[in-house]
């Protein structure tokens, strides 16, 4: 198995196939638990101690990256001073116009690699361009506003005291606790920690067995950034708080919750079985359009992810462990039709220490976005996302796969092994019917044996009784259908009869 696991990790998608009851499903099953087991619990701060300890931060692609950093939050401080905040028009504000330079625009999509926020809808930002209706919408603290012009002028006064006059209580009634932080992070980088979640401050002040019940978002936020500076501190380094952001989320999944056993956490990545059928769809699998009711029971559409592409994002959440996707009998399905523009994707992946996210990202038919944010198609997978698919080779019924989708596929046989049947009797009977499989006479020329004959599982069994029971109402009716199929030739009647009345049928 380990040898199988081995070029999984080198392609990063194979195909088990093989006659039937061979153990593809079973193989595969193995095959995620051993890449998805629990394999170390380790020491979250000797981790961290580590990292600032080994850390080499004069190396060049360090440098770079450093500098890159530099530049994007120079560029959004030149494009938005603080001290004209209070200035700020709605026109450069707003998020939803197209223009992607607005001051919500920089705060959500701009300055990500300095921080991820999402506002989960435009509506957080209390003014935002909605396109349905071609104008603007205001809400919250500014929808009894007189205009939009004076909500603007109402959000620009918070955001004033807030970044320029320190008054961090105020803006905390009317915006969210990500949005004030991620704000206040882009003018003070070396006051606020880069972390904009308040889920993953915690997550991350576990770590360090900070009890932080009583402490407010931004208490929280400052706490982890004093944490920070302590470690930056006893090592001597200048690594800086992006760098340490940046290594928080990629060593520990700082969004899910965390797995402590005493003061060490726990590693261990996820598998999933997805059982393919010739109507799942592109819209099953990928990116699809769902039909919702609102709170006024109307129906309205929504672009959602599914199946791979949320199994993707968990894998990007937490790039240190596994996350294996077994399609079983995916050739039943139409994998051009399903996988659409991701044949791409299975070749070029996301390789988070290159960090290659424009290489790798190809575009969706499907526009996930809410209609008051920016456009977003974007596909990727990335490089801790395995996918085995298993498929019998004597299905003649279902879709073959074509040729561009076999070379992102590594194929691995697997055939019948009779040194698994511990009875003597099923072994000898596993013989008797796999001579069937290897004779002129009985076999149909348009056949190979090792893509029709029956696997070693329908003759392991626990004593004879069980055997006959197989016998009866597995193995004998699968020649059956193979000779009705043409697989076996009318030479096999013989030995199927011979069968048929050693167990009864």
């Amino acid at each position: 198995m380990q040898d199988k696991i081995a070029l999984l990790k080198y392609k990063k998608q194979i195909i088990l196939q093989g006659p039937p009851g061979t153990g593809k499903t079973r193989l595969a099953k193995l095959m995620a638990e051993e890449m998805t087991k629990t394999t170390a619990t380790f020491s979250g701060l000797d981790k961290i101690d580590d990292f600032f300890k080994s850390t080499d931060t004069k190396n060049s692609i360090f440098l770079e990256k450093r500098k890159s950093q530099y530049e994007l939050l120079e560029n959004f401080q030149k494009r938005y001073p603080k001290e004209q905040l209070i200035n700020i028009s709605k026109e450069n504000y707003a998020l939803g116009t197209g223009k992607n330079d607005s001051f919500c625009w920089w705060i959500e999509r701009g300055l990500k690699p300095l921080g991820y926020y999402s506002p989960g809808s435009a509506r957080s930002y209390m003014l935002f361009w909605k396109k349905e209706i071609g104008e603007y919408s205001k809400h919250g603290f500014v929808k009894s506003a007189l205009d939009f012009d004076d909500a603007m002028k109402k959000i620009a006064i918070e955001l004033d005291k807030a970044v320029n006059q320190g008054n961090h209580t105020d803006i905390l009634k009317y915006f969210g606790d990500g949005f004030v932080l991620k704000v206040l992070n882009s003018y003070y980088p070396n006051d606020f920690f880069p972390i904009n979640s308040v889920k993953c401050i915690e997550n991350a002040l576990k770590i360090f067995g900070v009890d932080y019940s009583g402490l407010n978002p931004l208490e929280k936020n400052l706490k982890l950034q004093e944490i920070y500076l302590q470690k930056r501190n006893q090592f001597n380094t200048d690594i800086t708080n992006f760098e340490f952001m940046h290594f928080l989320f990629v060593e520990f999944n700082l969004k899910e919750p965390l797995v402590l056993d005493v003061q060490s956490l726990i590693k261990k990545g996820k598998f999933k079985i997805i059982q393919f059928h010739p109507s799942f769809s592109y819209e099953d699998f990928v990116r699809g359009i769902t039909a919702k009711t609102n709170s006024d029971d109307k129906v309205f559409y929504k672009v959602e992810d599914r199946i791979l592409m949320e199994f993707a994002q968990e894998a990007l959440d937490n790039p240190k462990n596994n996350y294996i996707l077994i399609l079983d009998e995916i050739n039943r399905a139409n994998l051009s039709s399903v996988l659409g523009e991701l044949i791409y994707a299975l070749e070029y992946r996301y390789y988070f220490d290159k960090d290659n996210q424009q290489q790798a990202s190809v575009e969706s038919l499907y526009d996930i976005s809410n209609g008051d944010e920016e456009p977003n198609r974007t596909l990727m997978l990335p490089e801790n996302l395995y996918i085995i698919g298993t498929m019998n080779t004597a299905d003649r019924s279902v879709g073959h796969i074509d040729y561009a989708i076999r070379r992102r596929f590594a194929f691995v046989n697997v055939l019948p092994d009779d040194s698994v049947i511990a009875n003597t009797n099923a072994k000898a009977l596993f013989t008797d019917i796999n001579n069937l499989f290897n004779n002129n006479n009985t076999l149909a020329a348009d056949f190979k044996a090792d893509q029709v004959r029956l696997g070693h599982s329908y003759f392991i069994v626990n004593d004879e009784a069980e055997l006959a029971l197989k016998a009866k109402y597995e193995i004998i009716p699968i020649l059956e259908e193979y000779l009705k199929d043409g697989i076996l030739l009318e030479a096999a009647e013989t030995k199927i009869s011979e069968l048929k009345k050693r167990f009864g049928n």
